[in-house]
């Protein structure tokens, strides 16, 4: 009898520990924080390394060997010099099929806000864009990007908040990958806002530290991207609400008013508060639910926890690998520095974890 009931303790125990039977931790970070990930068809993975920390590069490789180095080179991992070779604060990041590399460069004083494309099977830089000033604002946030290689356009998400407690004033930028040409649409838009609640992650409420004390951070539009046929660009705030979407082809017609444009909007569904958002080919919208700790999936008028752990401890950007898996990293944002008053208190490591995708994902950029 007892050993049937400590078998049952068992079965629970196993059941209940959804992290080992579902992610594997393909990454740590003893030192500078990750950001976003980007897995090429290779299996070879990218990723930016995060801004707030000050880290003196902007992006690193780990080859599907694990092996790890400055990507693409010092120079153009480091701040831009003279010549504006370099990255200088980098969080969005995709990979193309064809191997071109998506970096997306929210500038400095110094370096205005650009993409980098950099083609990574011939080693030098494919192409580069310029952000326009007058697409941006004085509090402009460049956060992720969809990228929509069927049409040749990146819909920029521009929090809107630089300085975390400022005007919301978020919009999406379009860029024209052909022309180099970018409108600023939908600002100020309903679904781009965050709700005035703020978050928890851990079971704490996320704050920063301000002169006038500790506040509610209240961040609205940033998780975005675009489903494996390049049909729907679905976005979110990172406070908790809804997941929206609208057609691509809409989003990048520049004939379309802001009216029109959010007519053409659709609720999709609920979710937490999330700091990134991917899809499979099945229409499960992969969320970062940083509330919960978790993993979630957002499908047509329903949320679902995917996946449950206390490492989960604040997932930011997510990537679809050629192995089956997405790949996330967990950094631990809302213990760093720049939010708890200069003092550091995340536990390293930091983790890049894979996870095997619900439904199909087919993903092809």
């Amino acid at each position: 009898m007892k050993k049937i009931i400590l078998a049952g303790l068992l079965l629970v125990a196993l059941a209940g520990n959804t992290f080992a039977q579902k992610i594997e931790v393909f990454a740590k970070f003893n030192k500078n924080r990750p950001a976003n990930p980007a897995v090429d068809r290779h299996g070879n993975v990218y990723v930016t390394m995060h801004p707030l920390d000050g880290a003196n590069v902007s992006l690193m490789k780990i080859d599907k060997n694990g092996n790890r180095s400055v990507y693409p080179n010092k120079t153009w991992a480091s701040n831009p010099n003279g010549l504006g070779e370099g990255i200088a604060n980098a969080i969005g990041i995709q990979v193309t099929k064809n191997d071109l590399l998506y970096v997306l460069d929210w500038g400095n004083k110094t370096s205005e806000p650009r993409v980098v494309v950099w083609d990574i099977a011939k080693n030098q830089l494919h192409r580069l864009y310029i952000i326009p000033a007058y697409v941006r604002k004085a509090n402009s946030f460049l956060q992720d990007f969809a990228l929509d290689t069927k049409r040749g356009f990146i819909y920029i998400a521009d929090m809107g908040r630089a300085n975390l407690v400022g005007e919301q004033t978020p919009a999406i930028i379009a860029l024209d990958l052909k022309t180099g040409y970018a409108r600023r649409l939908l600002e100020k838009n309903p679904t781009f806002m965050a709700s005035e609640t703020g978050f928890k992650a851990d079971g704490k409420n996320v704050t920063l530290q301000t002169d006038k004390g500790k506040v509610a951070l209240n961040l609205g539009l940033n998780p975005i991207t675009i489903d494996p046929k390049n049909e729907w660009v679905y976005y979110s705030t990172v406070n908790a609400g809804k997941i929206y979407r609208i057609k691509a082809s809409t989003l990048s017609d520049f004939s379309k008013t802001n009216k029109e444009l959010s007519k053409a909007i659709e609720t999709y569904g609920p979710k937490p508060a999330t700091d990134g958002i991917s899809i499979d080919g099945e229409g499960n919208v992969y969320i970062t639910s940083l509330s919960e700790d978790a993993i979630g999936i957002t499908t047509k008028g329903k949320y679902e926890v995917y996946i449950q752990d206390k490492r989960l401890s604040w997932v930011d950007g997510m990537s679809y690998g050629p192995d089956g898996y997405f790949y996330a990293v967990v950094d631990q944002l809302h213990k760093s520095a720049a939010l708890n008053g200069g003092k550091e208190l995340a536990t390293k490591p930091y983790l890049i974890v894979k996870f095997k995708s619900k439904g199909k994902n087919k993903i092809g950029r």
